[in-house]
């Protein structure tokens, strides 16, 4: 994924910036039985915006890449 986003650079809008996050995850309709699928968090559609807000303080438990941009 991060060698991926190295092409999507311009078209995403972050080349000025001098790295990024990526956190990949899963987003429902419904809220699941489980609140992780191989570290990458299931979130329902509803629970998007709380999940974006708390995530800086539960980065170091989700998977998650760092691409250093140029």
């Amino acid at each position: 994924m991060a060698e991926a986003s190295l092409s999507m650079i311009e078209k995403i809008g972050i080349s000025k910036w001098s790295q990024a996050c990526f956190v990949p995850l899963i987003i429902s309709l419904f809220p699941s039985a489980s609140a992780f699928y191989r570290n990458s968090p299931i979130v329902p559609i509803i629970q998007l915006r709380n999940f974006i807000q708390d995530m800086p303080a539960h980065i170091d438990e989700i998977e998650h890449y760092w691409v250093f941009i140029q």
